[in-house]
């Protein structure tokens, strides 16, 4: 006859079949990273923490992409630093600068603020004046090279 403590162990999944379940799970995870999903988007697929994905890739020696970090862009007495989203950015004040935005002004004139400057080939961080093109407002759809991935906003 089983003892109460042998029922509750067979009811249980052993702590070996618990381990090869969430290494199943995490190597999904992991192929989900493979393909360009960021930690934050895994985790919200399977319901953990950015941390929680990190630290799981950590203990199983997985390879993780290096972030690029830019240097710090001097233009016109102001430092511009790349900011989350990848455009250089600097704050003066109560003013934030844009820098591709400053370029383009400085090489043809004010942009109306509803305009957009576009990085014609998705580089965000080439402001070289001939890889920008403004896009007026309510035109964005019909250009040729639209992409939300290289566009900025106001």
């Amino acid at each position: 006859m089983e003892t109460k403590n042998e029922r509750l162990r067979l009811s249980y999944p052993t702590k070996k079949k618990r381990k090869d379940k969430t290494d199943f799970v995490v190597k999904g995870m992991y192929e989900m990273y493979k393909t360009g999903k960021s930690l934050e988007q895994i985790g919200k697929v399977y319901k953990k923490s950015r941390q929680a994905v990190y630290d799981n890739f950590k203990a199983r020696g997985f390879q993780l992409r290096i972030k690029k970090v830019y240097p710090a862009i001097y233009y016109k007495g102001n430092k511009y630093t790349a900011s989350l989203n990848g455009y250089f950015r600097a704050t003066r004040r109560d003013k934030n600068l844009i820098l591709h935005r400053l370029i383009w002004e400085k090489h043809n004139g004010k942009i109306n603020p509803k305009d957009y400057i576009l990085h014609k080939d998705g580089d965000k961080t080439n402001n070289d004046i001939s890889n920008l093109q403004l896009i007026k407002n309510g035109r964005l759809k019909l250009s040729p090279v639209f992409s939300t991935d290289v566009i900025c906003g106001k």
